[in-house]
Formats: structure tokens, C-alpha cells, sequence
């Protein structure tokens, strides 16, 4: 391994240690989060959505699960497959919310556990409007989109000593949702890079390479075989555009203006993403990695779905993982002036960016007790 790139490593240990003198508030933490969500979730009424897919997971064969359901239901199949032994053994639907939230708690330990985020941070994301209600009331797909996402975040420390595992985690990513299948890709294209770059291919690693590659093209052939006309995608014309990508921005940071004022929403959304990039200008990859994430997100708003909360979460927590796992990433040196400059930006910016989170969790947490409600 490069020296310097090992130092950087080492150095982002202290980031990801889970085990401290504050461990068991942390715990405690977690244990209320489960008790409100479980909560939550067994007196919420199943919305029509949810039940499509349980039915579907009940009534259907593996062979259309896997095959005819795809042209009609553009989701991944791994919701899908999980649920086909709770419903097809005759379990209530009770149990699907179950395992819904079984998989948000996960999420959430990995999150307060792993994320180098101050405990103020980490503790106000969980209890966010997102992470609280969105992926862990509402029984969707869109929790292994999270709860993989934290995973990836987690391992990207390891992914050179340990790459087999990484590379089995990518290609079951690429199956979670539609939401981070580009940012699964860029992951992967970035993997291949580094590893060709330091020259670190091993016959088996090679084998095992293939598996995240097939797993991404299955689903894109499972994208492009999708007809969008006999599916409840649809969107009006009017309805996307620039400006849709623009309302995901501001919804996505400012949850709780949506009905207030989506104008406002979309300002301090613009903001915080131009921050969140000025502090990221010195790592070209972290820069790489974004812009892989929302590519796929923006052209869903752009041409084919105006979304909702639920989908336009996920440019919120693209800027979360790409900001988690900048430690592990070696800063592109500046000269002269530049870099006198770019240092102290940096440490005032990192300063503003993390007020400026909290005083995003905080608007969210307040929208949480609304939705909640």
C-alpha cells in the first residue's frame, strides 16, 4: 500500500471507532429509536403501495417475481424475495413491517455506531423525518437502499485489505433500489480504478469482480426493459424538467418547507450543496463519487418522474456518504497561496457545513412529529 495512503487510513481510524466511554448512550440511543419505530410502524395502515407488493410476494411465482413482474414494476427483486417466505408460509402482512423495521434498526446502528458525524449529528439523523418515518414506517424497498448504503460506508475503509467482501457487498447494493444503482456503479468504476492503478488484481479477485458486474447489468437490463406506460411512474410533462431537480433539492434538505415555501426550500438547498461541494474540491474522487450518486437521481426528475420525499431522500443521503467516507480519501495537494487558502476554508467550512446540518436535522425533527402524528 502507498505510505501516504496508508497514513490516511490509519488516520480515519479514530473516525469509525464504535467503542468508547459513550457507547452506551449511544445504545440507549438506538433502543428508543427501535421502541418509537416498532411503535410507529405496528399502528401504521398499510398504504396501497405496500400491499401491492406483498400481494405480489403471496400471489406470484418465483418465475414472475424474478421475470414478467420486472416489465411492470421497475424496483429491484430483492424486496420482493425477501418477503416470498413470510407471505407465501401464510403470515400476516404485520410480518413484512416487521422485517421493514428490523432492517431501518440496522441502518440506524450502523449510522450512530459508524458515522463520523458528531453524536449531536448522528443522534438528530435518526430521529429525522427521513430515517424515522420515510425508511422505517412505511414498508418499502427503499430501506435496503439505506441500510446498504451505510453498509458500503462502513466497509470502504477495508475495501484493499478486504476486497472480496466489498466487492459481494456492491453487487447485492446494486439490487436494493433504483436510487443508488448509479452510485453503485460509480462505486464499482471507482474500485476498478484504484485497484488497477496500485496494481493489486489477483486471479481470484478478478473472478470475483465479475459478480458486481453482472449484478449491475441484470438490473439495467431489468431498467430497460421496464415499460413505464403500465406503471404508476408516470409523471406529467409539467411536472419535470430543471425545475423538478431543483424542488428535489430543496425538499430533500428542507423537508419542512415544502408546504411552506418550496422557493425558500430550494435556495438554502442550492446553499448547502454548493458548500458541501467547495469543501470537496480537493478530493476529486469524493467530487466523482456525488456526482455518479445523483446523476441517475437528477435524470429520473429530469425526464421521467417527478418523485416524491421518499425518492428525493436519497440526494440527502448521498451527500451524508460521500461526506462519511472523505476520510479515507487523500486530499490533492495545493501550492502557494492556494493552499493557505483552501486550508483555512476548509476548516471554517467545515465548521459552517456541520451548523448548517444541524439546523437541517433539527427542521426535519420537527417534521417527524407532524408526520408522525
Amino acid at each position: 500500500m502507498d505510505p501516504l495512503f496508508r497514513r490516511a487510513v490509519l488516520a480515519g481510524k479514530k473516525f469509525v471507532e464504535p467503542y468508547g466511554a459513550l457507547f452506551f448512550l449511544d445504545l440507549a440511543v438506538l433502543l428508543l429509536y427501535a421502541g418509537l419505530t416498532l411503535f410507529l410502524a405496528l399502528h401504521h395502515e398499510i398504504w396501497r403501495d405496500e400491499a401491492l407488493i406483498w400481494l405480489i410476494a403471496r400471489d406470484a411465482s418465483l418465475k414472475q417475481i424474478i421475470v414478467d413482474i420486472a416489465r411492470t414494476e421497475i424496483h429491484p427483486r430483492m424486496w420482493y424475495l425477501m418477503l416470498v417466505p413470510f407471505a407465501k408460509t401464510g403470515l400476516p402482512v404485520v410480518s413484512m413491517q416487521v422485517l421493514h423495521w428490523f432492517l431501518a434498526v440496522m441502518a440506524a446502528g450502523l449510522f450512530i455506531l459508524r458515522a463520523p458525524f458528531p453524536r449531536i449529528v448522528r443522534y438528530l439523523f435518526i430521529l429525522s423525518y427521513f430515517m424515522f418515518f420515510e425508511y422505517a414506517v412505511i414498508a418499502r424497498s427503499y430501506v435496503l437502499g439505506v441500510l446498504f448504503l451505510f453498509l458500503v460506508a462502513v466497509l470502504y475503509r477495508t475495501r484493499f485489505s478486504n476486497p472480496i467482501r466489498y466487492l459481494i457487498v456492491l453487487a447485492l447494493f446494486f439490487h436494493t433500489e433504483i436510487t443508488v444503482f448509479t452510485l453503485a456503479g460509480t462505486l464499482f468504476l471507482l474500485f476498478l480504478f484504484e485497484m488497477t492503478r496500485q496494481r493489486r488484481w489477483t486471479p481470484p479477485l478478478v473472478a470475483v469482480s465479475f459478480l458486481p458486474a453482472l449484478s449491475g447489468g441484470a438490473y439495467f437490463l431489468q431498467i430497460l426493459s421496464f415499460s413505464s406506460g403500465t406503471s404508476a411512474c408516470q409523471s406529467s410533462p409539467g411536472d419535470l424538467g430543471f425545475s423538478n431537480i431543483l424542488r428535489a433539492v430543496g425538499h430533500s434538505f428542507f423537508v419542512r418547507f415544502q408546504h411552506v415555501s418550496s422557493e425558500l426550500a430550494i435556495v438554502l438547498g442550492v446553499v448547502f450543496l454548493l458548500l458541501f461541494l467547495s469543501l470537496m474540491i480537493s478530493r476529486p474522487k469524493m467530487v466523482f463519487l456525488f456526482l455518479g450518486g445523483v446523476s441517475g437521481l437528477c435524470y429520473m426528475f429530469l425526464t421521467q418522474y417527478s418523485g416524491y420525499l421518499r425518492h428525493q431522500g436519497f440526494l440527502f443521503l448521498v451527500v451524508l456518504f460521500v461526506w462519511w467516507i472523505r476520510v479515507h480519501d487523500l486530499v490533492a495537494p495545493f501550492r502557494g497561496w492556494v493552499a493557505d487558502i483552501h486550508a483555512r476554508w476548509t476548516r471554517e467550512g467545515e465548521r459552517i457545513f456541520l451548523v448548517l446540518l444541524v439546523f437541517i436535522l433539527c427542521l426535519s425533527c420537527s417534521q417527524t412529529f407532524d408526520a408522525a402524528s
